[in-house]
């Protein structure tokens, strides 16, 4: 049971013990660094209180986890954290080298990568710095929708429309064509692949004859990028049926009279991102990226968490 260990006295402890409950604990983390009678954030009780349980479980044998809650402004002081901890006699696990793990490994070279082609979460992070959380983000399926629920910022509730596991390719140009009807004074963005906007382009009619202002950013990798990805990964990169040939897509946007833009060059990535969310109404841009990129990390099929990649060498 998960329960709050101010709570916990001597005869309740004897009753976990005697019916072989296991114990989740939460303790507020930044109560270590304040005065310890101060009330934690739940109101129940104050860090001393907690610690008393937590030796009233140790004596009654009770077996429990804690899970410490930190806030970033004390993330610093992990180290601190864990020694407390350890000196009482209680078990700790931190994830925050893992979070800088990761930061250094998967999140900066995503985001401010220094050479080579486009990446997409690099497009996705220059467009949620541009625009600050305040649009509605819609994905369609595959890599960029990975990448765009990862690198956007969300301000606002019912503001990211995603099919998460459950849709199929073609899903994010309807469902943004939708989102302008509910919710008619914020913008709308919408990312594809360069395989979903050709599973859904047709609905450029509808976005024509209706006039919805979606701001359609196509990060085009010339692959059906996430089987690509597992093509690479489970099967020796053999790849089947995922490499792409792909239409003039300035003269399909010409067609149906939608502004549109080509970059392929980070230093023209900001400016073209900046005319984009200008531009009133309809908007097309193609950023043509890396045909490798891949979305990390990832925990291979069959393994536990434990076993998660932050690098992928095939």
């Amino acid at each position: 049971i998960q329960t709050n260990a101010a709570l916990v006295n001597d005869e309740i402890a004897e009753y976990l013990k005697e019916n072989h409950v296991e114990v989740g604990v939460s303790v507020d983390g930044p109560a270590l660094f304040q005065n310890s009678t101060r009330p934690l954030q739940n109101g129940k009780g104050s860090f001393d209180q907690v610690l008393r349980g937590i030796r009233c479980l140790q004596k009654h044998k009770v077996p429990f986890g804690v899970l410490c809650v930190m806030t970033s402004n004390v993330a610093n002081n992990i180290d601190e954290i864990l020694d407390f901890y350890l000196s009482n006699g209680i078990y700790c696990f931190s994830f925050i080298p893992l979070m800088k793990q990761e930061q250094t490994k998967v999140i900066e070279p995503a985001i401010h990568p220094k050479e080579g082609m486009l990446l997409m979460g690099e497009v996705v992070n220059e467009v949620a710095e541009q625009t600050k959380g305040e649009a509605i983000v819609v994905t369609d399926v595959g890599q960029n929708q990975l990448f765009t629920t990862r690198y956007s910022r969300i301000v606002h509730k019912r503001s990211l429309c995603t099919s998460g596991g459950l849709g199929t390719m073609g899903y994010g140009m309807p469902a943004a064509i939708g989102a302008t009807y509910g919710n008619p004074d914020r913008m709308v963005l919408c990312f594809m692949g360069d395989g979903g906007f050709q599973m859904c382009m047709e609905e450029l009619g509808t976005i024509m004859e209706h006039e919805r202002p979606v701001k359609m950013i196509m990060l085009n990798n010339h692959y059906l990028g996430n089987v690509r990805q597992w093509q690479d990964m489970f099967f020796e990169r053999r790849k089947s049926f995922t490499k792409m040939k792909n239409p003039a897509y300035e003269l399909i946007a010409q067609a149906y009279k939608i502004p549109y833009e080509l970059v392929y060059q980070r230093e023209n990535l900001s400016a073209a991102v900046e005319r984009m969310l200008n531009t009133p109404g309809a908007y097309i841009l193609e950023c043509v990226i890396l045909d490798d990129d891949d979305i990390l990390p990832m925990t291979p099929p069959g393994c536990d968490i434990g076993d998660m990649l932050l690098e992928i060498h095939v």
